[in-house]
């Protein structure tokens, strides 16, 4: 049995599991030979169908006036409690707007006084073939954090600060991609 939801988004840099690749076109697509059950029953919202349909138009790119009109109701126009600029977790399609909201929620916590610690990256050259002594690595690794693993040149951050795994680190003590904490102490 496979469960999953074909509207989700597809991997990022992969590909959906129903997509066959090039290099198996001569073998038999295993994904043709599963027999398709489509749950037709929304029980999750079950007695809700303005929030059903709302999903529904969400999910096919088919938001109407009314569907914009339920959303502008629930807009938040201050930010408090759970939703508090530096409690809540957001997500934003580009880095830009990632770097704004970390600037604010630094702002707001420097105005409090609180020490905000800034940490620079410091590479160097693991078995080198040639002296490495003069060598400047900013020459050689680059400033893109997308060919970096993500890591930055510069880390500002300070005690009570929330913090999320954007990779494995180490699976058994749940140190995995999006588990989250809270910075209590920074020697």
């Amino acid at each position: 049995m496979v469960f999953g939801d074909l509207f989700q988004l597809p991997p990022i840099r992969g590909a959906q599991a129903f997509h066959q690749p090039d290099r198996f076109d001569s073998s038999t697509h295993l994904w043709r030979l599963i027999v398709l059950l489509e749950l037709t029953e929304n029980i999750r919202q079950q007695g809700d169908t303005t929030f059903t349909d709302l999903l529904n138009a969400l999910g096919v790119c088919g938001l109407k006036a009314p569907h914009f009109a339920l959303l502008e109701l629930r807009m938040l126009t201050e930010a408090s409690g759970d939703f508090d600029l530096d409690r809540a977790i957001c997500m934003y399609p580009t880095r830009a707007q990632v770097d704004a909201h970390k600037t604010a929620v630094l702002d707001r916590y420097r105005v409090t006084k609180v020490r905000v610690f800034k940490f620079l990256s410091q590479d160097v050259l693991i078995n080198a073939t040639r002296n490495a002594d003069n060598v400047i690595t900013d020459n050689i690794v680059s400033g893109n954090i997308n060919k970096t693993g993500g890591l930055q040149k510069e880390l500002e951050i300070f005690n009570g600060a929330r913090v999320m795994f954007r990779s494995n680190i180490n699976i058994e003590q749940g140190l995995v991609n999006g588990a989250m904490g809270i910075i209590t102490e920074i020697v």
